[in-house]
């Protein structure tokens, strides 16, 4: 340094850059995902700083660590969008001394584990049913009619895999399938039928991570089928000697019937 009058002094500093020690390192540590944020941002398990992470002293200037890693990829269930298992191997050298670093300062190996995880149930949309009395109490054995009526399949969706099972639980028992397997087709009321009234159903929709959802419905059970008519056709009538006669409803009917009435009354025109 140098002054206004030509005086001057100097002075030396000595800066000492000094490389990574390896023995510093510190692996990143295991990570878990829920499958909804991997599928929002999948560059949540990129191994960057803001993603799964890296091993630190892998950007020092002066000898510092030089690195590389290499994925297995494992699906566990649900497809590539549900749920996954990523073995990530760190492979770190330190490039001063060529020492293979398998273990870290805390301990750790160079072996990192994500996890992309589903625990997301299924979601379930369905309306109210209704359905038509179509079984006669001679049928059923029930004190009344009831029905064995088609319940529509619900809408089921999820978030991060295929659904891969639905249900439908009546009162009296699980539907019978259209398909023969579950409900995604619908199904019907099993014998003897839900008689005539409100009833609730459950819908059950599984993934295929084992994730379950339930939903009830109310269903109810109408009858608006008109009574079968079973008359004679012809009718043979003597008159009295006064020029009337006398027919009653027995003389016509032939067991006339209906799934819900109790009584039918005849009317005469």
């Amino acid at each position: 340094a140098t002054d206004e009058f030509g005086n001057s002094s100097s002075a030396v500093q000595t800066i000492n850059i000094n490389r990574a020690n390896p023995a510093d390192l510190i692996f990143p540590p295991d990570v878990d995902v829920s499958c909804v944020d991997y599928n929002a941002n999948p560059t949540i398990i990129d191994a960057n700083l803001s993603g799964a992470g890296q091993p630190n002293l892998i950007d020092e200037p002066i000898c510092g660590l030089a690195y590389t890693y290499s994925d297995e990829v494992l699906n566990i269930c649900g497809g590539p969008n549900a749920s996954q298992l990523i073995i990530r191997t760190w492979l770190v050298i330190d490039i001063c001394g060529n020492d293979y670093i398998e273990v870290d300062a805390n301990g750790q190996d160079n072996v990192q584990v994500i996890r992309i995880m589903d625990n997301t149930p299924p979601e379930i949309q369905a309306s109210s049913v209704e359905i038509v009395a179509n079984v006669p109490p001679e049928s059923n054995g029930l004190d009344g009619c009831s029905s064995m009526g088609f319940i529509p399949a619900p809408v089921v969706s999820d978030i991060c895999g295929d659904v891969v099972d639905v249900r439908i639980f009546t009162p009296i028992g699980e539907a019978g399938y259209l398909n023969g397997s579950d409900g995604t087709a619908g199904g019907m009321v099993p014998s003897p039928g839900l008689q005539l009234g409100t009833h609730t159903i459950t819908y059950q929709a599984e993934d295929a991570c084992g994730n379950t959802s339930t939903l009830d419905v109310e269903v109810t059970v109408i009858d608006n089928l008109p009574p079968v008519m079973i008359c004679d056709n012809s009718l043979s009538l003597s008159l009295e000697s006064t020029g009337f006669g006398r027919i009653y409803p027995a003389d016509i009917d032939e067991n006339t019937w209906s799934f819900s009435a109790r009584m039918i009354r005849l009317m005469w025109y």
